[in-house]
């Protein structure tokens, strides 16, 4: 077993007070839940469980609860337990910041101070600046879409992203378990706070690719296929050019 004691980032990851803090995050608006008031209940002794199942490496994941939600189109989501969602937060709290700092400006989805109003903002802002800097020309927009990207994200892959930008073994431990806690190979559930982090983690190679090689000035990335799709579909009118890509993830 590591030394988990030398591990600053693991110690940071089960202080009282960052696990009160996930605690109070997991919480926040739905306190009055049974699973909830049984944990609250007794709550230092659960999170004295927790801080100890995670010192030890001894924390299992449990099962999710599945349900179906129909928002004009049928997906699955996967609960997590409230003592799982609690870690959830705790390791969110921790590993968010330093992988923020490599996350291009305009990646909109699942982050503090950005979200979709900003992004349709900043669209039009674009469609205004090409539409200036090209005296009337047309132009063209570029709309991709990742079919089933929850679904089918490479575990392996995106270990070797995270991997290269934390080298704590007690983190590392506790994303991977978390990663294989749905699937073994491939897929990361919606429904998980860390899956929102964990897919901006993956995309921010395709951010960078897009951005840095390829040179393309005008993108955007935003994720949510259905409450905003309508949004984004009229302001991307196709009589004119863009080098704009915007993608839309279906699950």
């Amino acid at each position: 077993m590591n030394n988990l004691f030398s591990d600053d980032l693991f110690n940071k990851l089960t202080s009282w007070e960052n696990l009160l803090s996930a605690f109070q995050k997991a919480n926040k608006g739905r306190r009055w839940r049974a699973e909830i008031l049984s944990f609250t209940r007794n709550i230092i002794y659960n999170l004295v469980l927790v801080r100890s199942e995670l010192l030890k490496q001894s924390y299992i994941h449990g099962n999710y609860y599945s349900f179906i939600v129909n928002d004009s189109k049928k997906r699955i989501i996967k609960a997590a337990s409230f003592k799982d969602r609690i870690v959830h937060h705790a390791l969110c709290n921790i590993i968010e910041p330093i992988f923020e700092k490599s996350f291009i400006y305009d990646s909109y989805a699942c982050r503090k101070g950005k979200g979709v109003h900003k992004a349709i903002l900043r669209l039009q802002h674009f469609l205004r600046l090409s539409s200036e800097g090209l005296n009337g020309k047309k132009f063209f927009c570029l709309k991709c879409d990742i079919s089933k990207f929850f679904d089918n994200v490479d575990h392996n892959v995106l270990k070797q992203i995270i991997h290269k930008k934390i080298s704590s073994p007690g983190v590392l431990w506790l994303i991977d378990l978390i990663i294989d806690s749905h699937n073994e190979q491939k897929g990361i559930p919606i429904g998980n706070l860390t899956s929102q982090l964990f897919a901006n983690i993956y995309l921010n190679e395709l951010d960078h690719f897009i951005k840095d090689r390829l040179g393309i000035k005008y993108y955007i990335r935003y994720m949510d296929p259905v409450r905003n799709y309508n949004l984004f579909n009229k302001l991307l009118n196709f009589k004119y050019v863009l080098y704009l890509c915007y993608f839309e993830f279906e699950n």
